[in-house]
Formats: structure tokens, sequence, C-alpha cells
């Protein structure tokens, strides 16, 4: 459908020719504005110091625009520098005959017809270049077909973006091993899925590949999608243009967690079946993570050949080496700006060095910290990037600053719930406090794409157990992260409000006032908190950890919930110095304690003896006297035993009921501890029991030497050669505290390091030469 360029005004219609030109001819004519403009409406200098010009003239028929070229002509003339290439736009149409009546009229200047484009030359330039025409709304905003392509206006904003991300990237971007293959794929099977671990270089790799398709196919369009939206993927796609479509984390940051698979799996096939059938004018690329696949690929059906075939043929992006590292340093570095007095102090300090090994080996951080390297005096340099590696307030505070507010939200919260919590909980505490912070709902996805964003660099994931799990990177960030909530009471408010888990609010938070935990609370929060922490109190939630087999010794992943026990002793452990405090608490949860004795003796197993028995200070008198029996009957070990014999001594009606039966009372004091020393094998374990039958002696007057004696024992067997006591058959939990394991990183620095001496050294003459 031919286009009416009398729409468009005078500026618009020089717009559009200076646009179009400068694609066709990959230079950039710069555009004059309104008013006498000496016959100029666009002009490049060539490298030789020649000029070309453009000349748009927006005419209705041939006869008026001949008239007016007579006029051109002439201005030409009186140009101080004859032009060495004339180029004229017109909005009529032309006929071979009239771009040689033109050439004639504007001799010497034009010097083919192939410099005239009239009306069909523009629609056909357009087509070839469908970003300009969407540029020049003018051109096309009016009828249904029309609209229907602006409502995606904000799609080709992003996209405008996206390009010049990706441009600003190139400068230190560091190649993957894996591009040759991804670059095969694509021209043999127009898609390819790239996979790996966040912050790896997934989505950097994808741009840059994108990128060099279209300088090598300029008339191509780059559609960016990073929110799994097929259906906008499917209604971009043009048959009649070349276009590569990148589909970045198209799988999310939860699939697990998704809904809507056989849509979402009709959708990808869709899409995977049009680039089959478009003659290579339509390209691929899908990113995700390791993960992330796994758990989708265990949700998809088998009957989608195209979308198993893309999975079987994944190229997989492994983790940062050394070398990767050295060259993502060493192209920051050279990008930086350092003047000469700076380069030389940091080549001749191997400041270097640092960046490259940092343990903490972030390229966003990195690029930030390069950043500023800049306005730092050379003699400072190298506190400077000591301080940064090691998470200075400042650089979380510039990095924090640039996230969105979803992002903000949910790095809050992982704040508060420490190692490894549970994504599904986090999910439910970030959409009840979004709101609370923003006024308003939090869009659609935006959890997922918040953990997207915060990854590598803030957090990291981890599946196990079917489900994920998240953990902060860097203790550093946590304390900025916990000031920050401190110092907004409205933000501990909204946060209070969103605990999912019983422990995220005790961990943190200082419920008593004697505590070492950082976020200070007024009195009006503390009681806001002791109440959501009783509403948490029945409820299971999943903790994380790791427990050592009996077997082989090998570590395997449990999810072990606190019991309801558990709960109630850590809660009753933040009020029992309280007695004011105590009884009120006791009020709020009286009707979550057991009424039977039976239930009492399973609490008794499951908590804590010190903390229950306190508890116990605040019942009726006849229910006292069960428990404490029920605690004689039901120790779990010399701790318990301890912590039973201390209140024996401290509270005067437990004395009374103890002394009636006291040889009993001391016998299964006593017993509890020597069949704990008899499955002892360690000696801590054997040291802790020591001291648990000193409390007892001291609280009870018990003989305990038959026990010490054992203790002795066993302690001598293993100096006479049995190791049995130092063996690890015992089982216990622990939570894992993961640190990278750098040996193979080291073993390859220390390979390189002759290389990377040498090639730093050349860095001062490398930012000299970029400097003239």
């Amino acid at each position: 459908m031919p286009n009416n360029y009398l729409s468009l005004s005078p500026s618009d219609f020089e717009t559009l020719a200076a646009d179009i030109l400068s694609a066709l001819h990959s230079v950039h004519f710069e555009r004059y504005g309104e008013g006498r403009d000496g016959g100029v409406d666009g002009k490049f200098l060539t490298n030789d110091g020649g000029i070309w010009i453009v000349q748009a003239k927006r005419y209705r028929d041939v006869k008026a625009l001949l008239r007016q070229m007579e006029h051109e002509q002439k201005k030409m003339l009186q140009l101080p520098q004859t032009p060495a290439r004339y180029f004229l736009v017109t909005a009529c149409s032309l006929s071979p005959a009239n771009k040689a009546a033109i050439q004639q009229v504007m001799g010497p200047f034009i010097l083919s017809t192939g410099d005239i484009y009239g009306a069909e030359d523009l629609d056909a330039l357009l087509h070839q270049y469908p970003a300009i025409y969407r540029k020049h709304h003018r051109l096309w905003l009016h009828g249904v077909e029309q609209l229907t392509q602006y409502l995606q206006r904000a799609h080709y904003i992003r996209a405008e973006a996206t390009y010049e991300r990706i441009i600003h990237e190139s400068k230190s971007y560091v190649a993957h091993s894996a591009e040759h293959a991804i670059n095969q794929q694509l021209a043999t099977q127009n898609s390819c899925l790239i996979v790996g671990d966040p912050g790896i270089g997934k989505s950097a790799t994808a741009g840059q590949i994108a990128l060099r398709h279209l300088l090598e196919t300029p008339q191509a369009e780059l559609i960016w999608i990073d929110d799994r939206n097929f259906e906008q993927a499917l209604q971009l796609i043009r048959t009649d243009s070349p276009q590569i479509i990148v589909m970045d984390d198209f799988l999310g940051a939860t699939f697990l967690h998704d809904d809507g698979i056989l849509a979402f799996q009709r959708d990808w096939q869709a899409l995977l079946r049009t680039a089959q059938r478009a003659n290579e004018r339509l390209k691929l690329l899908f990113t995700t993570r390791n993960y992330i696949l796994e758990q989708a690929l265990a949700q998809i059906e088998d009957s989608q050949p195209l979308i198993a075939e893309l999975c079987q043929r994944a190229v997989y992006i492994e983790h940062n080496n050394a070398r990767f590292r050295v060259e993502l340093v060493y192209n920051l570095l050279r990008k930086a700006n350092l003047d000469t007095e700076q380069i030389a102090q940091l080549v001749q300090d191997k400041l270097y060095w640092p960046l490259i090994k940092s343990s903490n080996f972030s390229p966003r951080l990195l690029k930030m910290l390069c950043s500023r390297l800049p306005d730092i005096p050379a003699t400072q340099l190298a506190e400077h990037i000591k301080t940064g590696l090691e998470g200075q307030h400042q650089l979380w505070q510039q990095v924090f600053q640039r996230l969105s507010p979803e992002a903000q939200c949910l790095l809050y919260l992982c704040a508060i719930a420490g190692k490894y919590a549970n994504v599904t909980e986090l999910k439910r505490a970030f959409h009840t406090l979004y709101p609370q912070v923003q006024n308003r709902l939090a869009p659609f996805n935006s959890f997922d794409r918040a953990l997207i964003e915060l990854e590598p660099t803030f957090i990291k994931t981890e599946q196990h157990l079917g489900d994920i799990w998240l953990n902060p990177t860097n203790p550093s960030l946590i304390d900025f992260l916990h000031k920050n909530i401190a110092d907004n009471p409205p933000l501990i408010d909204a946060l209070i409000n969103s605990l999912e888990h019983f422990d995220w609010g005790l961990d943190h938070f200082k419920v008593t006032a004697p505590s070492k935990h950082p976020i200070a609370i007024s009195a009006k929060q503390r009681e806001h908190l002791m109440h959501k922490l009783i509403e948490l109190l029945p409820q299971h939630s999943s903790k994380l950890m790791q427990t050592f087999t009996n077997g082989d010794g090998a570590l395997q992943w449990v999810n072990q919930p606190d019991s309801f026990g558990a709960r109630l002793t850590k809660l009753w452990r933040t009020v029992m110095s309280n007695a004011q405090q105590a009884e009120a608490t006791l009020q709020q949860i009286q009707f979550l304690l057991p009424s039977d004795a039976q239930s009492w003796e399973g609490l008794l197993l499951q908590g804590g003896m010190q903390e229950l028995l306190d508890l116990t200070r605040y019942l009726a008198v006849d229910q006292q006297e069960r428990i404490w029996l029920l605690a004689m009957d039901n120790l779990n070990n010399s701790e318990d035993a301890a912590a039973l014999a201390e209140f024996y001594q401290q509270e005067p009606k437990a004395k009374r009921l103890f002394k009636q039966q006291k040889r009993k009372f001391i016998r299964k004091l006593l017993s509890v501890c020597s069949e704990e020393i008899d499955r002892a094998n360690d000696a801590d374990f054997l040291d802790a029991i020591m001291h648990d039958l000193y409390r007892i002696e001291e609280a009870t007057g018990a003989n305990i030497s038959d026990q010490k004696y054992h203790i002795y024992s066993k302690i001598d067997d293993s100096f006479a050669g049995d190791e049995s006591i130092f063996s690890d058959s015992v089982t216990y939990y622990q939570r894992p505290d993961h640190q990278e394991d750098l040996a193979e990183f080291n073993l390859q620095i220390s390979l390189l390091t002759e290389n990377v001496e040498s090639l730093f050294s050349r860095l001062g003459s490398e930012c000299a030469g970029l400097h003239t």
C-alpha cells in the first residue's frame, strides 16, 4: 500500500529522508533545523574531507519539482565546497524519464539517477527498513491494521533501548568459547537454546550474537522478549522481513511453580515451527538456567518433537574460568579512562590481581567499581579497590538504587529470611510486602523478574528436593540491608506484616532489649512482632539442612521443619526473663498448648526442657505437677537432665514434688546421662556431657563418680588406639554454609600468571592510544 508522504510536515519529511539514506549507506547524515538552509537538508562529511548532501522536496507533481530544482542548482553553485554526492528525496512519483530530467537540471551535482528517490523508491526502502517506518508514525497511524501495530509501541521502545544496551556492552564483552556452536546452530537450525548458571553471561552472549547478526543483515529486526511472552513474539513475526528473536530467561526463575504449562509448550512449539518454515528469515535464541530447564522438561510432554530436539542440542555455557576473569578485568580497566599516573600505579602494584581473584567476583559489581576509579587519586587506588571488593556500603548503595522496586522488595525479604530461604514462602511474602511499600499490587510475573534481576550479584539459587532455595551472596550486603531496614520504621512494620516463616521474625529483629540482632524496633513494633510470631507458631515452615548418613558419611539434603515444640521453645526464650511479658504471652498462646498428658509428653520430647519447664510456672498447679513428672520420664539427653536438675533447685514447688521420690529422680537424671555416654563417639560430645553432669551434681548433690569414670575410660581407650570416638557415624543436622571451591581456579591462575602480568604491563600504552 503506497504511503502518503504529503501527510508529513516539511520537517518530518526531511528527517525521514535523512533516516532512510543513513540506513541505506551506513552513514549518519547530520540534520538541520527548519528555516533557510542554502539547499542542504542533511550533510555527511567523508573521511577524506568530502561532503555528501541530502535535499528533501515535498512536492505533489513533477512539473513544480523541476521548476524548483533549477533554483536548487544555483544554490549548489554558491556553496563554499562542491559536494562529492548530492541526493534528492521527493514525495511525488517519478518515472525514469523524470529522474533523467532532474539529473540534467542538477548537473554536475547528481552523479546518477540512482541518487534520486521518488515515492515508489521510499515505499520500497521503508519495507526494507521497518524500524524507520515505525518511527515515522504519521505515515501509518490510520486504519485498523496500522493501529494494531501502534499498540505494540512499548515493545519497540524497549527494543531500541535493548539495542543501545547491547552496543554499550560490546565495549567490554568477553566472548565465551561456546559462541561458535551457537552461531552454527543459528545458521543450520535457525534456533539455539543457551543454558547456564545465573550470571554466567547467557544474556550478554545472546545479545552480542544478535548484534553480529544485525550487522551482517542490516535490514533485519531485533525482537528482545524477557517476560516469557510467547504470544507477543508470535504477534511480532513478519513473514516479509528478516528477524532475530531473543527469548531471554524464557522459562523464568521459578518454572516449577508456574501454571498454564500446556499453553506454554503449545506456543513454544508454534514459534519453533514458524522459524522452521520461514526460509531462514527468522532466527530464534533462547536463554535459561540449568536447573530451570530440568524442571521444565520434567513437566513438558514428550509429544512436542521440536522442543525435544532443541533441548537435546542445547549449548551449555560453563562457569567463568580464570581466563574469562582476566579478559573481563582487562577490558574494564582499558575502558575506564584512567590517567597515566593511575595506570602506572595500578600496574606497579599489580592491583588487577585482587579484581581477578576476588571470592565475590561479580561482573556487575566490577563494572561499578571500575567506573569509579577515574575519580580516585593514584595513591588511593589500592585501598579503594580493597574496600570496594569487600562490599563497601557506598558501593552497595549505588547498586541497590539502580534496582527495580520489585527487586528491592525481594532483597529486603532475603535479608530477614537468611540462608536457604524457600522460594514458595518468599513469593507469598513478596506479594504481601509489595503493596504496602509501593501502594499498588505487584505486576504480573514481577517476582520471577525480580529473581532474575538479583541473581547472581545479590542472591544465588539452588535446587534441592524438588524446590528452589535462595541465599544472599555477601555478608556485607546483608549488613547494608539491615541498616536500611533499621532506619525505616514503616518498612519494619511492612516486613513484620509480611512474615511467612517463624524464624524470620526471630533471627534479625531485637525482640528483647539485650539482643545482638541488628534491627532495633520500638515497643509498639515489638508487640506487633509478638502477635505475628504467635500467629505463625502453629504453622509448619521449610528448613533446609544436610545430614551425615551413617553409612559412607555422605551428605544428604533434607527439609526438616521445626516442630511446634521447637518453635514454642524459641518464642518462650525471648520472654522468659521478663515475668510480666511471659505471663501476657502465655495468655495469648494458652489455646495452643496441649490439654492432655500424652500431648505434653510429645511436646517435651520436641522442645527445649529449660524453656518449657519455665513456661509451666504460669500454669495451674494441677497441670504443673503432672507435666513435671512427665518431664522426669521423658528426658532426651544430659542437657535435659541438667535443665530439670536446675529447675528442681530453683522452683520450690518442683523441689517439694521431687523430694518425695528423690532417689528415683536422681536415678532418672543419671541414667539418661549414662545412656548418652554409651552412644557418644566424639571427644567434644563427651566433654559436653561432663559439663551437664557437674550441673546436676551442683543442683541436686547427686554422686556422679560412675559417670565420670565412664567418660574417662572412653577417652583412655581412644588414646590406646581406639579411634571410634572420632568417627563420623553419629547422625546430626547442620545448616550448609557453601563457599566457592577455588582450587581449580587457583590452578588456572598459576598457569596464566606470566601471561597475565605481561598483558597488564601493556595496559599503559593501550590506554594512551585510546586517549589520543
